[in-house]
């Protein structure tokens, strides 16, 4: 730039300071264009791009019909699948993940675990719904944090509103020995909190979509890898009570997780490599 300023060098730009490529008329197949640079040439045969067409609620619905008229659900259940116009856009990624769920629902390792890492707002979440719709699928959801631990996803706390409890409210440390089903009321009531299966475990029991959001923002690392055992159709998961829950043969476990940001973390390969497909968004359309 200094040489420039300096006018030690004479360089003739045409139509000021870009320089003007000379277009030339392409007509052959895929190369039907514009060519801005280079010469283009087809080597053999014929090439032939067909653009392909954005897909909306309706037309997905369309596409996965069959599939969809398979399931029968309680209307409980029924409210758990989204709904959204027949016109609503339906991204790319939601088409790919579903088909690849479809079309492998007789292999021996069918494709149950995905993942779909992006920018924030991309659509992921939005992508998932709008899959669990149009699949006429129920979805649940959990969102991940910096002190999840494995148990969380097996297991959630809530509240016993089945016995009468007159204590004042506990403090942090009788929750925490209550919800272990060790510690009960000093009068001799009921402990004041229970276990209940978590959305994660529910799905996989009963064949549902659970989106699992946010998976980079968990402190340990280890924390997923601790699922691992239970990435694939039948597979057995141990509930606290004792009792064991099988993991039906169509549930979907979908990771959705924003990338490069202050509180990311790195996701342990193991997991990464369990998922049988996994999808970068980085750019919005």
């Amino acid at each position: 730039v200094v040489m420039l300023n300096n006018n030690e060098v004479e360089v003739k730009v045409p139509g000021g300071n870009i320089d003007i490529l000379t277009g030339t008329s392409v007509k052959s197949g895929s190369l039907s264009g514009t060519e801005l640079c280079g010469k283009a040439c087809v080597l053999c045969g014929s090439i032939r791009v067909t653009a392909t067409k954005a897909h909306t609620f309706a037309s997905a619905k369309k596409l996965f019909s069959a599939f969809a008229a398979s399931h029968s659900w309680s209307a409980a259940e029924r409210a758990l699948i989204p709904q959204f116009p027949d016109d609503y856009p339906v991204a790319p990624e939601a088409i790919d993940i579903a088909k690849k769920f479809v079309n492998t629902r007789k292999d021996k390792r069918p494709m149950n675990n995905f993942m779909w890492r992006g920018i924030t707002s991309y659509g992921k979440s939005t992508g998932v719904e709008l899959m669990a719709g149009f699949l006429n699928i129920p979805l649940l959801r959990m969102t991940c944090n910096s002190t999840m631990e494995t148990q969380n996803f097996l297991s959630d706390i809530i509240p016993d509103t089945d016995g009468a409890h007159t204590a004042e409210l506990p403090d942090f440390a009788e929750i925490a020995l209550e919800a272990y089903g060790k510690a009960a009321a000093s009068n001799g009531s009921v402990a004041r909190y229970k276990f209940v299966e978590s959305n994660y475990v529910k799905a996989l029991e009963h064949g549902y979509i659970v989106e699992v959001q946010e998976i980079s923002r968990i402190r340990d690392a280890g924390v997923l890898v601790g699922l691992n055992e239970y990435d694939r159709a039948g597979a057995m998961i141990p509930l606290v009570d004792g009792r064991f829950v099988r993991r039906h043969p169509d549930a979907m476990v979908v990771y959705t997780d924003n990338v490069g940001y202050a509180s990311c973390r790195p996701v342990d390969p193991s997991v990464i490599r369990r998922c049988a497909f996994v999808i970068d968004s980085y750019e919005l359309t």
